[in-house]
């Protein structure tokens, strides 16, 4: 068995697909036939990890940080996950582009507890996470 397949951290790096939720209702979001897709890096690659390190060793240490700071947090790792704007998404007329509209597009919705559905910079974290995103094509046999 070519174990290659398994290497979530060579593709974490690189980044994967990701099809955008509705923030309220989590339906996947489209823009007419088009799905609203974003390049996110998982969590596991090691310029990944590198990046994270940084954002977490600047923040001030809170044992019980408040909605705010939580937002800010989430936004923060989400900014260094997103790693391209692939389709659907548009600020204006004009399709969103990676640096320049990461920090406006994470910004239009914020955590919020009681909602049943995700920020965007939720949703970015969620599928960093989700090794099953970043592995190759794995035999069942």
């Amino acid at each position: 068995m070519d174990f290659s397949d398994f290497d979530s951290r060579g593709a974490s790096d690189e980044g994967r697909p990701y099809h955008l939720l509705h923030p309220v209702t989590s339906e996947p979001m489209m823009d007419g036939d088009t799905p609203c897709v974003v390049m996110v890096r998982g969590v596991e690659g090691r310029d990944t990890q590198e990046a994270l390190r940084k954002i977490e060793s600047a923040r001030v240490k809170d044992e019980k940080p408040d909605v705010d700071e939580l937002d800010a947090r989430i936004k923060a790792s989400a900014a260094v996950l997103l790693v391209g704007f692939k389709s659907g998404v548009h600020r204006g007329s004009k399709p969103a582009k990676v640096p320049a509209d990461v920090d406006w597009f994470l910004d239009l919705n914020r955590i919020n507890m009681n909602l049943p559905g995700k920020s965007f910079a939720e949703q970015i974290a969620k599928a960093a996470a989700d090794r099953g995103m970043y592995l190759g094509n794995v035999s069942a046999d």
